[in-house]
């Protein structure tokens, strides 16, 4: 079985950390079968399209890096979708007469809108969708124009199946998109070799920590109000702070008198992040909105329990007082009372038993199995 992924997002040159979950579930299936992933993508650097292919294993990844057509908006975004249209067909034809092509994957919708339809209807070749942006939770859905509300109603309803990451946002799409075909839900992966309970680190305080893009769906601000409220009666604890930090979050931790409490890590890589997570004694998570949380299921890989907003979505992942608590979403005082409970007793749970389900339930393996039984059903 041989399938063509085209994603809407995919860690490139021009951003490392865009679409890296998508990434890895590529290379979960990799493990059963083989992938290729056509990847387009504007470079304002280059002069000319440069084509970069990178091979792992049954895993192909192709880069198309084309240049900016105009100083116009409108223009430049055009041509950009029928170059990023235009590279995809054109691969796919390479690929399929070299080896007959299964399936076409369209994951996460931008635009990679019609390229599967096209191949469906001219090579006579399903495509499916997968998705877990959260376009469709925050409301930015809602707020598109008819016009591109139906296409990517089009785009489901022609699809052969659709894949979420979540329950959660499989009942949203299905709302939404009003789909009466039935979802495959198949979670995010975390690399077990990276994140792991590692037993010989200890803290002489309690060390928190929270990892993300520090967007405003995050709550970052609200977190570290919370810390500043623990703070007035246990001053006593670290906050490892890892991601892209904007001037507003160092100016509030200073604001807040959090300076010496928190240490600031900027973004890291993969095993940076992992690493950083295994120095720590708890996740806190006071985010708004999410289709899954990978973080969730990394810091809890590494055998952290977790404090996290008590949403649909995060049900999926937590079970209260097992490998985390729940806290009301933007309830300040809330989180802070967790905090503080978490300081007092986190040692009551069990790093290695939390670490082991996690590993054995998102590892590599279990997901790519998860996606080839989805495959084979489709083709069956």
């Amino acid at each position: 079985m041989h399938i063509v992924v085209f994603p809407g997002w995919y860690p490139s040159k021009i951003d490392k950390l865009s679409g890296d979950f998508i990434q890895r579930h590529m290379y979960a299936v990799s493990q059963f079968c083989k992938v290729s992933v056509v990847f387009p993508i504007k470079d304002r650097s280059v002069k000319k399209k440069d084509i970069v292919t990178i091979q792992k294993g049954a895993l192909t990844e192709i880069y198309y890096y084309y240049p900016s057509f105009s100083s116009i908006e409108w223009i430049d975004n055009l041509l950009s979708f029928i170059s990023y249209n235009y590279y995809c067909l054109k691969t796919f034809k390479a690929l399929n007469r070299e080896e007959k092509i299964s399936l076409t994957q369209l994951y996460v919708l931008q635009k990679n809108q019609i390229v599967g339809f096209v191949i469906k209807v001219f090579y006579k070749v399903p495509y499916i969708v997968s998705e877990q942006s959260t376009l469709y939770v925050d409301g930015r859905f809602d707020q598109m124009k008819r016009a591109r509300k139906a296409m990517f109603k089009w785009v489901f309803h022609h699809s052969a199946s659709f894949h979420a990451v979540s329950h959660y946002l499989a009942n949203t799409l299905k709302s939404k998109l009003v789909l009466d075909k039935a979802a495959v839900v198949i979670p995010n992966v975390v690399d077990s070799s990276l994140f792991y309970y590692n037993h010989e680190i200890s803290n002489e305080r309690v060390t928190f920590v929270h990892v993300s893009n520090m967007a405003p769906q995050k709550n970052v601000e609200g977190m570290l109000e919370a810390f500043a409220e623990v703070k007035k009666g246990t001053p006593h604890f670290t906050l490892n702070l890892v991601g892209p930090l904007p001037n507003s979050i160092n100016e509030l931790i200073n604001e807040l008198g959090l300076g010496a409490n928190v240490t600031l890590w900027n973004e890291r890589n993969y095993q940076e992040v992992a690493e950083i997570m295994q120095q720590s004694d708890v996740f806190v998570f006071f985010t708004r909105h999410e289709t899954f949380g990978c973080v969730i299921i990394e810091a809890n890989a590494c055998g952290l329990p977790v404090i996290v907003s008590d949403l649909e979505v995060t049900r999926e992942l937590i079970k209260d007082n097992f490998n985390g608590v729940f806290v009301q979403s933007e309830n300040v005082k809330a989180l802070a009372a967790k905090i503080l409970l978490m300081i007092r007793q986190h040692q009551q749970f069990d790093p290695l038993a939390i670490s082991l389900q996690t590993r054995n339930k998102f590892n590599y393996q279990s997901i790519g199995k998860q996606f080839l039984d989805w495959f084979s059903s489709i083709q069956s």
